[in-house]
């Protein structure tokens, strides 16, 4: 079992890159702007939680597929949709975008729509 902490942060080297914040990033960032990486934090704990106990997590969802969507952590099933087709839109080839990303974004999407 991963711990949700060592995605996030790292608090021994201020260059570390395999987590998502290190200590320089985290003290550059404005209070807003580290206001939302705990709150998206703390939902990445409880989503964990959740799911690791059998307890019903309907209403949330997975933090890392609602990231490749640029949405916060307490995105909703409206907010989903719609980011969804203003990125199937962007990314299809019919528009001149890439097939692989599109594709990623219709596997991303159906990995949230399976969950409801």
């Amino acid at each position: 079992m991963s711990l949700i902490w060592h995605q996030f942060f790292s608090t021994k080297d201020l260059d570390d890159n395999s987590v998502q914040f290190n200590l320089d990033t985290l003290a550059r960032m404005g209070h807003e702007e580290r206001k939302e990486v705990f709150s998206a934090f703390f939902y990445s704990v409880y989503y964990q939680y959740y799911k690791e106990n059998g307890l019903s997590y309907k209403n949330m969802y997975d933090p890392s597929l609602l990231k490749a969507f640029g949405l916060p952590a307490d995105a909703n099933l409206d907010d989903i949709k719609e980011r969804f087709r203003v990125l199937a839109k962007k990314y299809h080839p019919d528009n001149g975008g890439d097939a692989q990303d599109f594709i990623k974004v219709i596997e991303a999407y159906e990995q949230i729509k399976s969950h409801d």
